[in-house]
């Protein structure tokens, strides 16, 4: 099992076959490339959805990198707004993904739904996100297996929090999510950050993500519209 299917359920359908597209194309992928749809799921139906790409051929296949850019473009999405769980409305500091990807589609394609909640240990959350993998498996024909085969939590020290949905996407302190200073950054238009310390100081990881996405949009939200295509 790679990298990418270990961490986030991502996964490089190799080989293709070689040859054309062997259906339509999106306006927005590429032939040459893994085209990835991420779609991340709040509170009253809010969401924001990401496209972007990853290597479909390499000459050497690095999942590891690949898996890099994923980690940080969850974190943008995590660091974008301020995520209420999906299941109760309470503020988000978790969340756990699933992915649908179909096989012998030429080019790839993958498409991961990631679903903010406020803590996966609690019983309203998992019991949301058992109804959530039903539609799921019923689009897939039973082939995702159980749920926990997909809702793997992260370990966890007794007492701690993770940072706060929508905080800073460098310092991530909870008072930051209520700041009215944060900015995005202008690359990705997802990560939010305290100013232009946090933003340098995030930029090592970040441009690994930010460099990768085509274009960016927030549903369902107020003021917002469609970022980057």
């Amino acid at each position: 099992m790679d990298a990418l299917n270990e961490r986030f359920g991502v996964r490089h359908p190799f080989p293709v076959a070689p040859g054309p597209p062997n259906r339509p194309l999106d306006h927005w992928e590429r032939a040459d490339m893994l085209n990835v749809e991420l779609i991340a799921l709040g509170w009253a139906d809010t969401r924001v959805v990401v496209r972007f790409y990853l290597p479909r051929l390499p000459q050497s296949p690095n999942d590891e990198a690949s898996s890099l850019i994923v980690e940080r473009i969850i974190h943008s999405v995590k660091h974008s707004k301020p995520w209420l769980c999906a299941f109760c409305g309470a503020p988000a500091r978790e969340f756990t993904g699933q992915t649908f990807s179909p096989y012998g589609v030429n080019p790839p394609q993958s498409v991961l739904f990631l679903h903010f909640a406020c803590d996966l240990n609690q019983e309203h959350v998992i019991e949301g996100l058992r109804a959530n993998h039903r539609i799921l498996q019923e689009v897939r024909q039973g082939s995702l297996g159980p749920l926990e085969m997909w809702l793997k939590i992260p370990p966890r020290p007794i007492q701690a929090m993770r940072p706060l949905a929508g905080s800073c996407g460098y310092c991530e302190r909870d008072n930051s999510v209520r700041e009215t200073t944060l900015r995005r950054c202008g690359g990705c238009h997802l990560t939010r950050y305290c100013g232009k310390i946090c933003h340098k100081m995030d930029w090592p990881k970040h441009k690994l993500g930010c460099k990768t996405i085509h274009s960016v949009s927030y549903i369902n939200w107020e003021s917002e519209r469609p970022r980057r295509s």
